[in-house]
């Protein structure tokens, strides 16, 4: 019988399954899963009888560098804690966004040097001149394109003007590649916040209120309409709305490739966290109603939404000073998410490999 240099056994979670069984390992990759019954031989054992043995999670969406004092070493340690073994690293790095092959090519070296976990990097572009990257970042290995329609920083964080984004669109659907946005229509809220702070209305829930729904459904609109006729492959990030996921659904049906997802807060918190939390509980897109959180859980449980993330972010911790503890809760949180889908159904767990492919090869680093 064949010898594995690890074997690990317990009940083993598949894709579509659970089963009490065993896992084969050798060179560092699973190289057979069994069923229980005659067991394998290994150099070393590793026996949780009645345990759950999970595959490693993918998280798509992660800000390593929102704050320089993160950084790959705490986030991938953490990530690997909390049993996330790949993760996928927004563009919108401080001090400088990864829009252009140089910056790019210096942190895959810092990434090779640091990371403990495998790890895609995210590509974008400038705020205008800036399209003439894409093709050279998605030969360096840009696994995607993340863009806003909102402006959150000028520089690192810009709002994408629609010629541009149309340029863009054009040119990542040439390379094969993915166009991500962050949806929200900017001339809206921008103009909401005004009036609220000059009529001093501060209060926690006042950043829902100036951020209705209609500011995700109008930018998401207007980018699946863009889609439509450049053909390219379009994701939206953090869906906070259901109405939201209803469009998509229905420019689907016209043969946009559209995807989206959405974040574990966006499931597990509502706007009532605003109040008990205060600023920690701020998201762009902001926290929902409940009734409206039950709408993302409907559509989660119809398979109507690909992927959920954490957007991982330094400050976005809930009031945990250790990274490790918050990716511990970010598992854990999104392990309830599963955990509350019926049992006729289940997440999609090899979403993420099949969406950030590029052309054939492994889409990791």
């Amino acid at each position: 019988m064949e010898k594995y240099d690890l074997v690990v056994r317990g009940k083993i979670v598949g894709e579509d399954r659970v089963i009490s069984g065993q896992i084969g390992v050798k060179d560092g990759k699973i190289a057979t899963i069994q069923p229980a019954g005659e067991q394998l031989l290994g150099d070393k054992v590793l026996d949780f009888e009645n345990a759950y043995v999970f595959p490693g999670t993918i998280d798509v969406h992660v800000h390593c560098f929102s704050n320089p004092k993160e950084g790959f070493i705490p986030t991938s340690m953490s990530a690997a804690a909390g049993g996330i073994t790949t993760f996928l690293d927004m563009p919108y790095d401080l001090p400088n966004p990864i829009s252009n092959v140089e910056i790019f090519e210096k942190k895959v070296q810092q990434l090779e040097k640091e990371a403990v976990v495998d790890i895609c990097l995210w590509g974008t572009i400038s705020k205008t001149g800036g399209t003439e990257q894409i093709v050279p970042l998605a030969e360096a290995g840009a696994v995607a394109f993340k863009m806003s329609t909102f402006e959150t920083d000028a520089y690192r964080f810009p709002r994408i003007p629609d010629p541009e984004i149309l340029k863009a669109m054009q040119l990542i659907e040439q390379t094969g590649l993915r166009a991500a946005f962050h949806s929200e229509n900017d001339e809206i809220i921008v103009d909401m916040i005004d009036e609220y702070k000059q009529a001093n209305k501060v209060y926690p829930k006042a950043h829902n209120e100036t951020r209705p729904p209609l500011t995700e459904t109008s930018a998401v609109l207007k980018l699946m309409e863009f889609a439509y006729w450049t053909g390219v492959k379009l994701h939206i990030v953090h869906v906070s709305h259901p109405r939201t996921i209803d469009l998509i659904k229905q420019f689907k049906a016209q043969g946009v490739k559209v995807t989206c997802e959405t974040c574990y807060p966006y499931l597990l918190l509502d706007i009532n966290a605003l109040d008990e939390f205060g600023p920690k509980a701020k998201n762009n897109p902001p926290l929902r109603h409940p009734e409206e959180v039950a709408g993302l859980w409907q559509h989660l449980e119809a398979g109507d939404i690909e992927l959920i993330s954490s957007d991982h972010g330094e400050g976005r911790t809930w009031g945990w000073s250790s990274g490790r503890l918050v990716a511990v809760a970010s598992a854990a949180c999104l392990s309830s998410c599963c955990l509350r889908v019926k049992p006729t159904r289940s997440l999609p767990c090899s979403v993420p490999a099949v969406l950030l492919t590029r052309k054939g090869q492994s889409a990791f680093i």
